[in-house]
């Protein structure tokens, strides 16, 4: 058990230096070098076009480095807790379940290196701890470990969109059906269809997560950005 939980804090520790990778700085920085050796036209040419394939780019990079550091930390302490053979079961450990509402250890390490991985891209320390909101790499998160939760949120996100037109408000009210639909999967032991199993760490974490996005949609609607 020593392992494991040396094993899952290194994880969660890397996760947040994976996430605090700015690629957007980074991205940022070799446009403006590109459009310095331009004239005029090519950088009125690429501010047109060539800005959007690199804020995709960028949203591709952030959505892979949270995920990245979910499913590395996931396999890590999977493979190190004790009990765990693969030509057995490969989902199984002798620590893994406790009751059918308690996540395996591996799985709940993945949930809060993700996480760590989502504060990381919010708060880089090479970046003064502000940086991009967040959005996409928690999205990614919750589609690929709580399809439940995502669904409700993205579904409470629309309707408040197309009713107030107020996009903060419309993410502050997907981020509550998002926490709301975890801990009525939980309340109701939901079946899970892909994902970790629904219950109180999931809920936990779900909560955890949209409180730290709540926080950041609130301070960048002060902000006015």
């Amino acid at each position: 058990m020593q392992t494991v939980a040396w094993v899952a804090g290194l994880c969660v520790a890397a996760g947040y230096l994976l996430g605090s990778i700015p690629f957007a700085f980074l991205v940022s920085r070799r446009r403006l070098r590109r459009d310095l050796r331009s004239d005029l036209r090519s950088l009125l040419a690429g501010a047109a076009t060539g800005s959007r394939r690199d804020d995709v780019v960028v949203n591709v990079l952030d959505v892979a480095k949270v995920l990245l550091a979910a499913t590395l930390a996931w396999h890590l302490v999977r493979d190190a807790s004790p009990g765990f053979d693969r030509r057995v079961l490969p989902e199984f450990s002798a620590v893994g379940f406790l009751a059918d509402q308690v996540l395996t250890s591996w799985q709940s390490t993945a949930l809060w290196t993700g996480t760590a991985a989502v504060v990381g891209h919010l708060a880089p320390p090479w970046l003064g701890f502000r940086s991009g909101a967040g959005q996409a790499p928690a999205l990614a998160l919750g589609f690929v470990y709580c399809p439940v939760g995502f669904a409700s949120g993205v579904a409470a996100f629309f309707v408040l969109l197309a009713g107030m037109r107020r996009p903060a408000v419309a993410v502050l009210a997907g981020l509550a059906g998002f926490v709301g639909a975890t801990w009525l999967a939980w309340i109701y032991d939901a079946p899970t269809s892909w994902g970790v199993t629904n219950g109180p760490e999931l809920a936990l974490w779900a909560t955890v997560l949209a409180g730290i996005l709540a926080a950041r949609t609130v301070t960048a609607e002060r902000a006015g950005t």
